[in-house]
């Protein structure tokens, strides 16, 4: 009664057909434990094991069970001795484990056909699982897809109606700049006016008749423009603008003046805020160079720096102090109008610095204004 050599696993590996070429094969390791998804690409297991001077009386079973019940195929003795070491090789084609559940694959030395040999139980050499691809039916794809069609659908209206909201929310937002922007300038206006008339009855005190009626011909020419409700100008009638308001200031202060405009093509059709300079430049004429005579001088420029737009006020007066009540109206609500456009301009803020020194410099940064 002898005994039959123990059968010995060397390797087991799953034999799947390359994604990129039908004729190129892979193999991926299996060991016991492993829990497999089958795929289509998955065409069967390779096993080899130790030879022995008996593997002909060695078979190989398949043990299967779901769970419910359990059943095994025994897939004889068919060993191979291609493999580069010599020891036999089988093949078990994957119609032997396509269903999910555990699998087992067993060795079994059939003694009973052999006489002076024990009869042996069969040796587990392998188990593994197999795990079904997830599988719906018509009815749980139409449900799902169902789902997932609400919950877009009501994500994509969430969205919509906040985007409205901040759309409606800026609107009012803008409309309340706009609204704030005119009364603002509405301001301004009558202090640019109230100067104005003080210059003309400045005039007609000192009998200056002529000059007075020079004064008023461009103040009625100069009040047309400003009472035009544009938000924006161009630089060329923004220097108009200025010109026939510094040449009307000439009649009563004599003092002299300079403009230094950028003469790059299409430069004089951009547009800016209305009347961005204006305040600066009374201010630059009542508490500059009205006390000078003839030997005030006010110069304006207007010109690009890269993308940017710099306007600029120069006088040699004296200079005032921003915080002297009695002086500041125009400056505060030109500080104030600036802060307000920069709400609507958020892209492109203009950047307001003043300097005293031997007298005023006013610059106005139209920050990426012509990009």
């Amino acid at each position: 009664n002898k005994r039959l050599p123990v059968p010995k696993l060397i390797e087991s590996v799953f034999m799947q057909r390359d994604s990129l070429s039908a004729n190129r094969w892979n193999s991926v390791g299996l060991k016991s434990g492993d829990k497999i998804i089958l795929k289509d690409n998955i065409k069967a297991i390779l096993i080899r094991k130790l030879k022995t001077d008996l593997d002909f009386a060695q078979h190989v079973l398949i043990k299967h069970s779901d769970g419910n019940r359990e059943d095994t195929v025994n897939l004889a003795n068919n060993w191979t001795y291609n493999s580069d070491d010599g020891n036999p090789v089988m093949v078990i084609d994957a119609v032997n484990f396509r269903n999910s559940g555990d699998y087992e694959i067993l060795f079994q030395n059939v003694a009973n056909e052999y006489k002076g040999f024990q009869k042996q139980a069969p040796v587990s050499v392998l188990k593994f699982t197999v795990v079904s691809p997830v599988a719906f039916s018509f009815k749980q794809i139409l449900f799902i897809s169902l789902v997932i069609l609400f919950f877009a659908a009501t994500v994509i209206f969430a969205i919509v109606r906040s985007n409205k909201h901040k759309l409606s929310k800026l609107d009012l937002q803008k409309e309340s700049v706009k609204n704030e922007l005119n009364t603002v300038r509405s301001q301004l206006n009558p202090h640019f006016v109230f100067n104005a008339l003080s210059g003309i009855q400045n005039l007609m005190n000192n009998n200056q008749i002529e000059y007075a009626n020079n004064y008023l011909s461009k103040f009625a020419n100069l009040t047309r423009q400003i009472l035009d409700d544009r938000e924006l100008i161009t630089i060329e009638d923004e220097v108009k603008l200025l010109q026939d308001y510094l040449s009307m200031e000439q009649l009563r202060f004599q003092f002299t003046v300079e403009f230094n405009v950028d003469q790059a093509e299409n430069f004089k059709y951009t547009e800016i805020p209305t009347m961005l300079l204006q305040p600066f430049v009374e201010n630059a004429v009542k508490h500059g160079v009205a006390s000078l005579g003839g030997n005030g001088h006010i110069a304006v420029s207007l010109f690009k720096e890269k993308e940017n737009i710099v306007l600029i006020v120069t006088d040699n007066g004296k200079g005032f102090e921003r915080n002297d009540k009695t002086k500041g109206l125009g400056l505060k609500l030109s500080e104030k109008r600036i802060a307000l456009l920069n709400m609507n301009y958020e892209s492109c803020p203009i950047v307001l610095n003043i300097e005293l020194l031997a007298g005023t410099v006013v610059r106005i940064t139209l920050t990426n204004w012509l990009v």
